[in-house]
């Protein structure tokens, strides 16, 4: 799983409670940088499934964890 964002609060949170690492990305000029966390393992499952309601485009991928598909 990857999740990103421009702020390193939340990528620092994810890493800290979940652990996997953090890419840093620093963008062109005028662009804020940019955080990529990212982790593979079981604890995918669980966050998957905890933001599961919240999540639009990615539900389906999501559905697929869960139902094997």
């Amino acid at each position: 799983i990857a999740i990103g964002n421009t702020d390193k609060r939340m990528v620092d949170w994810l890493k800290e409670n979940m652990g996997g690492y953090i890419q840093h990305q620093t963008r062109k000029d005028g662009y804020k940088d940019y955080y990529i966390w990212k982790y593979a393992g079981k604890k995918v499952l669980v966050l998957a499934n905890e933001v599961r309601p919240y999540l639009v485009v990615k539900g389906e991928q999501v559905d697929k964890l869960f139902n094997g598909a």
